[in-house]
């Protein structure tokens, strides 16, 4: 066990949970969790959090002592992550026809978009098993972009994202492609701007860097 250990890395699959993974995370001979029925509850979204507070308390330790015992080291090659990096989506995801655009929205109307508000109805809609339009839901994101407001309020929306395929299921509909291109931003915090957008005046209309 031992040996393999320190050749590979460790998940824990025996039931996570939001109140139990600060416990199982800090484990020696654990690397990391596999998260079961847990991804389609809210609590799924505290298990990252706790994930990535230890991670990132590791990687701070194990710096600071790298910094302290040993020397600097010249690096040479190519540094990749200075780079654009092609991302392309696979799977059901991978169509043509899917746009990661988001709608181009007036300074007037992005001021007096409230995100609290939309959210909250949202949230309601699919609470209630209705779901909402896919433009909706991309008008929401792109206000979040626009008021550079892309922490809480894209994960929330994420959740609801869950009870809306998770309502598809049930019904045993085919998620359309309007929500996959929202779950895509959502999940990436990133879009696609379209040429059109690029040769816009930029007056009236907000551009997103």
């Amino acid at each position: 066990m031992k040996l393999l250990l320190k050749r590979g890395s460790c998940l824990y699959g025996g039931s996570v949970k939001a109140d139990n993974i600060a416990s199982l995370i800090v484990q020696p001979s654990i690397d990391g969790a596999l998260v079961g029925g847990e991804f389609l509850k809210p609590g799924f979204v505290t298990i990252i959090e706790e994930s990535l507070k230890h991670f990132r308390a590791t990687s701070s330790a194990i710096a600071a002592t790298e910094a302290v015992t040993k020397k600097p080291t010249i690096v040479g090659g190519i540094d990749f992550r200075q780079m654009n990096m092609l991302i392309q989506p696979q799977g059901s995801f991978a169509s043509s026809s899917l746009d990661f655009s988001l709608p181009a929205l007036s300074k007037a109307e992005i001021e007096s978009f409230d995100l609290d508000k939309e959210l909250s109805a949202i949230q309601k809609m699919a609470s209630s098993g209705i779901a909402p339009s896919d433009e909706r839901l991309k008008e929401y994101l792109a206000v979040c972009f626009a008021k550079e407001r892309t922490g809480p309020e894209i994960d929330n929306l994420k959740l609801c994202l869950l009870d809306v395929f998770e309502q598809q299921q049930l019904e045993a509909k085919e998620t359309p492609n309007g929500y996959k291109e929202v779950l895509v931003i959502a999940d990436t915090r990133g879009y696609v701007l379209k040429e059109g957008r690029l040769a816009a005046s930029k007056q009236n209309t907000v551009s997103f860097n």
